[in-house]
């Protein structure tokens, strides 16, 4: 008899380790399903962020600092390699297109623009789609990371790694940080 409780306890645990590392696995799967719309959605975002830049510089000039703002900010997060610098260049892009927008609606003549409404109109469903994907990859991520605080759970991933998972957070801080580097690189002056 106790040899077959031993042999059930051992099958028990290699059964519960394999659930575990199944539902991991479905996790990091959920997290990578997660970030395709969500990077789909932010380069539709980078789109329309190239479609303002133009109507923008049918008015302002294109060497103005808050139309090099989007357009470097815009480059430095197509080209960024990890999700803490693609956190970080996002928030530049949506604080140097805010910057950009408010410079527009500054110009009387723009609100009769079409193209200009219909790509605002656009940039803010796109800013609402960002934000809601982002909160559903994230989601995942903190259900990931709270289950690995489980024993049989670190255990499972020393026999079956699963790559880390980074949240994509844009905090308030992070958002000031850059408005504040945007200001001292001289991409957009104090006085816009």
């Amino acid at each position: 008899m106790p040899v077959v409780a031993i042999l059930s306890l051992v099958l028990l645990t290699l059964l519960v380790i394999a659930w575990e590392v199944a539902y991991l696995t479905r996790l990091h799967s959920q997290r990578d399903e997660a970030w395709r719309k969500l990077e789909a959605e932010l380069r539709e975002r980078h789109t329309l962020a190239t479609r303002l830049v133009t109507i923008a510089t049918q008015y302002i000039p294109w060497r103005d600092p808050v139309v090099g703002a989007v357009t470097t900010c815009r480059m430095q997060a197509m080209n960024a390699r990890t999700v803490g610098d693609r956190v970080a260049a996002e928030a530049d892009l949506s604080w140097a297109l805010a910057r950009l927008l408010l410079t527009m609606e500054a110009q009387h003549s723009m609100e009769r623009h079409a193209d200009f409404v219909q790509v605002a109109e656009k940039l803010s469903k796109s800013e609402n789609h960002v934000a809601r994907l982002r909160l559903e990859y994230n989601r995942i991520v903190r259900l990931a990371e709270s289950h690995l605080h489980h024993k049989l759970a670190r255990l499972a991933t020393r026999l079956h790694p699963i790559p880390a998972m980074d949240s994509f957070e844009l905090d308030p801080l992070l958002a000031r940080q850059s408005m504040m580097s945007a200001l001292a690189a001289g991409m957009v002056s104090a006085s816009h």
